[in-house]
């Protein structure tokens, strides 16, 4: 997700979405969400398969890090 500053997507979304997500949030999840504009022609699937493999060495990292 861009900076809040770069983009308001919250516009974008229904009242409805934007509960779900804070819900997710408040239950421990990490949620990255990118807008239709923001992906332009990029393959959402492909994409969401680089951020998951990605995020999965970011959390080891991170771990690994905050471990130390």
């Amino acid at each position: 997700m861009s900076s809040p500053d770069a983009y308001d997507q919250s516009s974008l979304m229904s009242a409805t979405q934007k509960q779900a997500i804070a819900e997710l949030r408040d239950k421990g999840f990490a949620v990255v969400v990118f807008s239709p504009e923001e992906l332009g022609c990029v393959c959402r699937d492909r994409l969401e398969s680089r951020l998951v493999a990605d995020g999965n060495e970011h959390i080891e990292d991170i771990t690994e890090l905050e471990n130390n």
